[in-house]
């Protein structure tokens, strides 16, 4: 899935892995991604327990979004989902993963329990903050594409227009 991830064509199909991928692969009852936004997390899909009558945008607390956006991941609990106005029948634990580089937070993934009501092992723990440091990475990869061909469109606007390059 890592490699699947940091080949994304787009940041919705690295949003489809870090949720749909992640939930099939380790059978979760919940998984959503959050992508940030200009100042805010969005979510631009649907997944498992969220629907579209859930919040699209992710309000935690300040301390949750500070810890998230230094690439730690947090868990939420139940008053901090209340708060949020989380779905009420999302099973918890939730575990909020960052998709985070040393400087920057790009998305942030939300993980409920297994299937069977176990919460996540350590080892799936690291393996999902792993997963979100090379959505990161992706995420970075894409921005970073998207805004050379603006330059590059711009430059090749330039002679028409007159201005010197």
């Amino acid at each position: 899935m890592g490699e699947a991830i940091r080949t994304a064509k787009d940041p919705a199909t690295i949003d489809n892995l870090l949720s749909d991928g992640v939930l099939g692969a380790l059978k979760l009852v919940s998984a959503i991604t959050f992508r940030r936004n200009e100042t805010v997390f969005h979510r631009y899909e649907n997944g498992a327990g969220w629907s579209d009558t859930a919040p699209r945008d992710l309000r935690l607390d300040e301390t949750e979004l500070a810890l998230l956006s230094k690439g730690l991941p947090c868990r939420i609990d139940d008053a901090e989902a209340n708060r949020a106005a989380f779905p009420p029948n999302l099973e918890k634990p939730i575990l909020a993963i960052p998709a985070a580089s040393r400087v920057y937070c790009y998305a942030v993934a939300l993980y409920g329990p297994h299937e069977a009501g176990t919460d996540l092992h350590v080892s799936e723990r690291e393996m999902l903050r792993n997963l979100g440091s090379n959505a990161a990475d992706a995420y970075a990869r894409l921005e970073n594409e998207h805004l050379r061909s603006v330059v590059a469109e711009l430059q090749a606007k330039l002679p028409a227009s007159g201005v010197p390059a």
